[in-house]
C-alpha cells in the first residue's frame, strides 16, 4: 500500500481497522460495512495536511477518501481496495501481527461481556434466566468494562500507527513497509 492508503487507514483507526489487519475476514467485514465519515479519527501531529477534514467511505469493496468542504489541492487520489490491505497485513512481522490479534481480541471480550449486562433496572428481569447474561450488572462491572473499552482504545491508537508504518516506537520499519508496498 502506499503512504497515502496507509494515512488513511490510520485516520479511519479503530476495531475495524486492526480486524482488517489481522485477517482477511477482517477486511471483508469493513468492506461490507459502509463504514463512512466525515472527519477523521486519532491523527498524530504528523499526518499529512491534505488528511486534516478528511472523511471516508467504504463503498463496493472499495475505501474512497472523502471531504466535506471539497478536496484540497494537495490532496492525492486514491481508492483502497481488499487486496491491498490483505497483502499489506500479510507482510507485518509477526509481533506486530501477534499484538493486532491481541488488541481485536480484547475488544471482542470487552463487547461480549458489556453485551451480557442487562440494563433494564435493578432488579432482575425476565431475561435474568439466561445464564449468560449479567441482570443487573453492579457498578463495578460496569466500571470495569468501561475501563477495559478505553484502555483497548488508547491500544488501538499506539498499535495502529506502529502497524501501518508511522510509529515512532518502530525504528526502521517505516523502510520495510515501504519495500513491501
Amino acid at each position: 500500500m502506499t503512504e497515502d492508503q496507509r494515512w488513511l487507514l490510520l485516520n479511519m483507526g479503530g476495531w475495524q481497522i486492526v480486524s482488517a489487519l489481522c485477517s482477511p475476514e477482517g477486511t471483508k467485514s469493513l468492506m461490507n460495512s459502509r463504514w463512512g465519515s466525515t472527519g477523521g479519527g486519532y491523527l498524530p501531529t504528523e499526518a499529512p495536511e491534505w488528511l486534516k477534514g478528511c472523511g471516508w467511505e467504504t463503498e463496493s469493496a472499495t475505501i474512497f477518501p472523502r471531504w466535506l468542504s471539497g478536496k484540497p489541492a494537495d490532496a492525492p487520489t486514491f481508492t483502497i481496495k481488499p487486496a491491498a490491505i490483505n497483502r499489506y497485513a500479510a507482510e507485518l512481522p509477526d509481533d506486530i501481527k501477534a499484538e493486532l490479534l491481541a488488541c481485536r481480541n480484547a475488544g471482542t471480550a470487552n463487547a461480549v461481556m458489556q453485551y451480557r449486562f442487562c440494563r433494564c433496572g435493578s432488579k432482575k428481569c425476565g431475561y435474568a434466566y439466561l445464564k449468560d447474561r449479567i441482570c443487573p450488572p453492579t457498578a463495578e462491572q460496569e466500571q470495569a468494562a468501561s475501563d477495559e473499552y478505553w484502555r483497548i482504545v488508547e491500544w488501538q491508537n499506539r498499535l495502529l500507527p506502529v502497524a501501518l508504518g508511522f510509529g515512532v516506537d518502530a525504528p526502521g520499519q517505516l523502510e520495510l513497509f515501504e519495500a513491501i508496498a
